[in-house]
Parts: C-alpha cells; sequence; structure tokens
C-alpha cells in the first residue's frame, strides 16, 4: 500500500453498457475469435491474467489492463510453473497493471523498476476482518476491517473467488461493467505425461496428494489440477446462481469450464417468460 499511491486505487463506479473482454491464462485461446470479439466490441476493455499476457502481445494484442494477484515472491515460480519475471518480462506501455495491495511487495518493485503504469485494488479476504468479529460472525451484513491494517475508511474491497480470473470478475463489476466475454477459462489441461502423474502436492506435514487428477462432468472427463479444480468450482457457482448483475459469454472447446458451462440452468429471458 506505500508503494502505490492512495489516489490509484480502485473505487466504485456508475454502471454503463460497454463491455469487459477478460482473458484467464488456460491454453485453449483461439487469438482469432478473440480479435473478432474486440473488432465487434470497439469501445470494450480488455484484462488478462499474467498467465495470459506474453501470449496477447505474442499474437499483437495489447491488452488494457493486467490483473496481479501474486502474495508470494516475483522469484519464485507460478501455480503454473512458470518463473513470474518471465511472464512480465516484455511489457506494453499502454497497459495498467492492477496490482492486489495483498501482493508481494517484489512483484510491484519489479514492476516499477520496469516503468509500469501501476493501480492498486483491495482483494477482500476473512484476513482483513475484525477478529473480535471473525469470533462473532457478521452482523447485520456489515464488515468490520481490522484496524491495524491501515485500510482507510470506506475502502472499495474486490469480492471474487481464488483466483485472480474470477477477481477479475469482481473489479470490472465494480468499475460498472455488466457484459462480460471470456476467454481462457479452461481449468482443465491436456493429459500429463507418466511422469508428470507421479508429481505430488501438498504441505510437509500433509499426506501428498497427486498434482494431477480426473474429473467428471456428465459423460466427459477433464485433466486438472487442484488449484484448476478451485476456480472451475468457482465457475459453476457463477453460472449457476452469479451473486451479481452479470451477462456471461464464455469462449472455448472441450474444457472443464466449457462443459459446467454447458450443463448449468440457462435462466429465461424476459421475452420467453412473458412470452412462453
Amino acid at each position: 500500500m506505500k508503494l502505490i499511491p492512495k489516489n490509484k486505487f480502485i473505487q466504485k463506479c456508475r454502471t454503463h453498457n460497454d463491455h469487459a473482454i477478460i482473458i484467464s491464462g488456460g491454453p485453449n485461446i483461439d487469438y482469432a475469435e478473440l480479435k473478432d470479439t474486440l473488432n465487434k466490441y470497439p469501445k470494450a476493455i480488455t484484462m488478462c491474467v499474467k498467465h495470459a499476457y506474453p501470449g496477447l502481445i505474442a499474437n499483437d494484442i495489447k491488452p488494457d489492463t493486467c490483473i496481479l494477484l501474486d502474495p508470494r515472491s516475483i522469484e519464485g515460480e507460478s501455480t503454473h510453473g512458470v518463473k513470474r519475471k518471465d511472464l512480465l518480462k516484455d511489457l506494453d506501455e499502454d497497459t495498467k497493471f492492477l496490482v492486489a495491495s495483498m501482493t508481494d511487495p517484489s512483484v510491484t518493485n519489479y514492476l516499477m523498476e520496469k516503468k509500469a503504469n501501476i493501480w492498486g485494488w483491495h482483494a477482500f479476504t476473512e484476513s482483513l476482518r475484525d477478529p473480535e468479529e471473525q469470533k462473532k460472525g457478521i452482523q447485520n451484513n456489515v464488515v468490520t476491517l481490522n484496524k491495524d491494517l491501515g485500510l482507510p475508511e470506506g475502502t472499495t474491497l474486490i469480492t471474487g473467488g481464488t483466483c485472480a480470473a474470477m477477481r477479475a470478475l469482481g473489479i470490472m463489476h465494480t468499475m460498472g461493467f455488466r457484459f462480460f466475454e471470456l476467454f481462457g477459462y479452461d481449468s482443465s489441461v491436456e493429459e500429463p505425461t507418466e511422469e508428470q502423474k507421479k508429481e505430488t502436492t501438498g504441505a510437509e506435514d500433509e499426506n501428498p496428494r497427486p498434482k494431477y487428477f480426473k474429473v467428471g462432468v456428465g459423460d466427459n472427463f477433464y485433466w486438472t489440477t487442484g488449484e484448476l479444480l478451485a476456480m472451475a468450482q468457482d465457475c459453476e457457482r457463477t453460472f449457476n446462481d452469479p451473486p451479481m448483475e452479470m451477462n456471461l459469454n464464455l469462449f472455448g472447446e472441450d474444457t472443464l469450464v466449457t462443459a459446467l458451462w454447458n450443463v448449468s440452468p440457462k435462466k429465461p429471458t424476459f421475452k420467453e417468460t412473458f412470452d412462453g
């Protein structure tokens, strides 16, 4: 919070009719289809996660914003096994980087060294709540923040899921968007090699678990990981009962999230309700 000016944190905005195009880090991105969508909505704002950023630049697509939710050092590897520095190596000067206040300062300092255009936002988590409130529970739908954290009164908090791609929905909704075009929301990977199937994950004091495993939707099965499955579950909840007013359009074929999208209950339109 000390690295980002106070007047450069995201605030709530009025609703409007512009489209938000959000690109997650799944490999199943049809860049030609993405460019067609950009041409269809020339006023749209594009937001991507850091894993999608290099691919967009390589395909001559310059995202307006890139969202970061990185509580770990810039020196380490991402959840996808890629060095974080490599993902942010070549930055376009017009990209605004939306850095969560819970991000490790090494990430913000790295962006500052590269003269990036940095903006801040606050991700709501249970750890922000006042310790006494955490014991009692939320009263009357009012959240009391821990004063020791130094968050200003009236701070805009972004809710959402477990990863940057889901918080991107929250940010854009807070900034007034209601129409969303989603790319790269896969939550599944190609079948891992036999060696990869032997990889495990989990804390040292836990029993090791396979890093890659299969999950089914209907008659179809998809390879995924724990982190990707958590995102898929966030997507499933959003598709089944959107917590906020949203008009979602999902792109991609034969992925775990696409499968969940296809089996989600479709709400009737206004016209269908009264003409049916």
